[in-house]
């Protein structure tokens, strides 16, 4: 997707400044007469059209910029994007693509692209490195560098993601103090055996929940947590870490 959006702002960019009859931002007026939001109906029916004949997937129309991503065509006023550099409107358009694709205003393309990254890198699907989450939620620094200490260390990135949604529920103190724990096992050769833990953790139906939620077993018990204090004690017992 980066690559059509790349393409989209150097047409921007070479485009002429003389534009079709226009009214509002973002508004063309269609042959039938009528003022339309990007585009008339015919003119969607048309780029769609072209596109999948293999012609421009995206480009400037009137005073806008638009993608074109499968029967979906996504419109960016030109005014939106005058006197930004070519990146950021890369992320502007991009962002645009992806809410109007999802319906989801909160999502950016940057988590896209580094969740898409990291599967692509892994080999893990979409839902594997979400983790159940929402990728509105994702961060593209953090991502990468959950992607770069699996590949320093062999823990499964879907996994250090689980290692980090149970983080992010711990107070600070705990946390730095969890960090520290893991890094000197971690150091001491056992990453290995924290994987293979880790896995068969997220395998225990609401485990993570758990932990996040109970700080020993005993508070688990007293708080219904049920069989899963029972199947989390005994992995751990079983484990050693």
């Amino acid at each position: 997707m980066r690559n059509v959006i790349a393409t989209v702002v150097m047409a921007l960019a070479m485009a002429s400044q003389a534009q079709a009859l226009t009214f509002k931002k973002g508004e063309v007026l269609g042959s039938d007469g009528k003022v339309y939001e990007g585009a008339s109906p015919q003119q969607l029916e048309n780029m769609v059209a072209k596109a999948k004949a293999g012609g421009d997937r995206g480009g400037v129309s009137g005073n806008n910029v638009f993608v074109i991503v499968g029967e979906n065509v996504t419109f960016i006023p030109v005014e939106d994007l005058k006197g930004k550099t070519d990146e950021t409107m890369i992320e502007i358009v991009g962002d645009a693509v992806v809410q109007d694709l999802t319906g989801n205003p909160d999502i950016k393309f940057s988590q896209v692209e580094a969740v898409s990254e990291i599967a692509d890198n892994t080999g893990l699907s979409v839902e594997e490195v979400l983790n159940n989450g929402d990728i509105a939620g994702i961060d593209p620094e953090l991502m990468a560098e959950i992607e770069k200490v699996s590949s320093e260390t062999g823990i499964g990135v879907d996994n250090l993601m689980a290692v980090n949604e149970v983080m992010e529920s711990m107070p600070e103190d705990q946390m730095n103090e969890f960090m520290e724990d893991l890094g000197e096992m971690i150091e001491e050769g056992m990453a290995a055996e924290i994987d293979e833990f880790l896995t068969e953790l997220r395998e225990i139906e609401g485990a993570l929940d758990a932990i996040k939620q109970f700080d020993s077993y005993e508070s688990c018990v007293a708080g219904g947590g049920g069989s899963v204090c029972d199947e989390v004690d005994a992995l751990m017992e079983e484990s050693g870490l």
